[in-house]
């Protein structure tokens, strides 16, 4: 926009132009308009401070510091609706505005940890490393923030494949393994989702996440798709199965914990039954059930069981165990 208003346009302008105005950046017409209206903190504070806000999401310094310096808007203005001007500027990754606020309008660390710490939460699932860094250098926030809403930011990132902000949560907020491994292990199994194995470098080098982790999270997915329709458990078992390709490659399949293929301990706990591990040598017929029969099973095992484990899932199980263990017998569904 032009920064020379004639005095005829000007006139034109009422209080709702501010706001039209700050989405645009345009802080010297503001200024203008301020001067030549006589307009008022009253006129910039129409649609519950939407000038503000807009500013903020924006990321329009200039016209914060305007609305401030000129129209005399003040740190209650900033928290109209929430302290959404924060949030909206943290999720747009304007860590310029958060700066403002905190400096210019006087936000404080219980501004910022408002909603639950949206703001944190949002900088950290649309990859904003800055914005991080500004709340908990700034504003002062730390690790107990970041674990708001049982490590949401954590899993944000995770699923995003945002590398940068898993790091920044672990060297800048302390966050470690067991925030890692917060609602099942499900930033790992997010981050395997993805198909980035980027972050799943990161939650394995940095956060120490474990095999074990992979089979304890594998099995929180199995248990949390039983019980779903015929179709959509076999679209969750495609799924898992391509995660569990990926949590391989990163890991590798010898970390895995391996099963003993000596027929002195030939049989696997399983939810419903048993599975029998024969060695290499062994002939295995898939189709023939009477050996559960001689076992005093009636019930075909549904899941495969690591022996002292939890149940893993079957398509992780048919892969794991026969290439680390031998053929293995296991009754179908």
């Amino acid at each position: 926009m032009n920064t020379e208003f004639d005095s005829c346009y000007i006139s034109e302008f009422d209080a709702h132009g501010i706001v039209e105005l700050s989405q645009l950046g345009a802080a010297t017409q503001i200024r203008m308009i301020r001067v030549s209206l006589h307009l008022t903190a009253a006129h910039a504070r129409t649609r519950n401070n939407e000038a503000l806000r807009m500013a903020a999401k924006k990321g329009h310094v200039d016209v914060l510091k305007e609305l401030r310096e000129g129209f005399g808007l003040t740190a209650d203005d900033a928290r109209a609706r929430g302290c959404e001007a924060l949030a909206m500027a943290a999720k747009k990754g304007h860590a310029n505005v958060l700066k403002e606020l905190r400096e210019g309008y006087g936000l404080t660390a219980a501004d910022a940890r408002a909603l639950d710490n949206d703001a944190l939460r949002w900088a950290a699932s649309k990859g904003h490393v800055g914005v991080l860094k500004e709340l908990r250098e700034g504003f002062g926030l730390t690790a107990d923030d970041a674990r708001a809403l049982d490590n949401d930011a954590l899993r944000a990132a995770a699923f995003s494949g945002y590398v940068e902000v898993l790091k920044e949560l672990r060297l800048g907020f302390g966050l470690t393994a067991d925030d890692a491994r917060a609602r099942q292990l499900s930033a790992l199994m997010h981050a395997a989702s993805n198909k980035d194995p980027a972050a799943l470098f990161e939650l394995r080098d940095g956060y120490g996440l474990t095999s074990k982790d992979v089979l304890d999270g594998l099995a929180a997915e199995e248990r949390a798709g039983s019980g779903a329709s015929v179709i959509s458990e076999e679209i969750e078992e495609a799924r898992i199965a391509s995660s569990e390709a990926l949590l391989r490659r990163v890991w590798g399949a010898p970390n895995f914990q391996r099963i003993e293929t000596s027929r002195a301990r030939p049989i696997a706990e399983c939810d419903a039954g048993f599975c029998k591990i024969l060695d290499e040598s062994a002939a295995v017929n898939t189709d023939d059930f009477e050996e559960f029969v001689d076992l005093g099973i009636t019930e075909k095992p549904r899941r495969l069981s690591l022996v002292g484990r939890q149940p893993l899932a079957p398509a992780f199980a048919r892969r794991v165990c026969a290439s680390v263990a031998g053929r293995i017998f296991r009754a179908q569904k």
